[in-house]
């Protein structure tokens, strides 16, 4: 997580952002800081989000490589979800509860059912001819 800030507050700055930040917490200058718990990320539902890779048949060779597209989008996802939590409570803090619990069904799902549609279009279904 303290990563994932660090990289959130670079982006932050990069966009023109006075930013800060201290291992789980991030903030933008004249705002609320964010507090970025353990339990606040993708690990937590990580389960949701590759169970249909391994439970769907496929060659392990491609679930593996959806499986690692998926693990790379979910932390490229977390950071800008990250990047937003502060810019929420920096230019829209009235919306801080909704935006918070609406959250992972905006940045995680929409790209994850997108891997889950191309990774079942081609199933290993072996159909022998008799």
């Amino acid at each position: 997580i303290s990563l994932q800030v660090m990289i959130s507050s670079i982006f932050l700055k990069l966009i023109g952002l006075d930013s800060i930040y201290n291992e789980n917490v991030l903030m933008i200058k004249g705002s609320k800081p964010v507090e970025i718990m353990q339990g606040c990320n993708f690990f937590e539902h990580l389960h949701k989000f590759l169970f249909f890779f391994i439970s769907f048949p496929a060659k392990k060779k491609r679930m593996y490589k959806y499986i690692s597209i998926c693990l790379i989008y979910l932390s490229f996802i977390q950071i800008l979800r990250i990047i937003s939590f502060s810019i929420c409570l920096k230019y829209f803090p009235s919306y801080w509860n909704v935006f918070h619990f609406n959250s992972s069904y905006l940045f995680y799902y929409p790209g994850t059912l997108t891997l889950w549609y191309f990774y079942s279009l081609k199933p290993n279904v072996n159909t022998s001819k008799s």
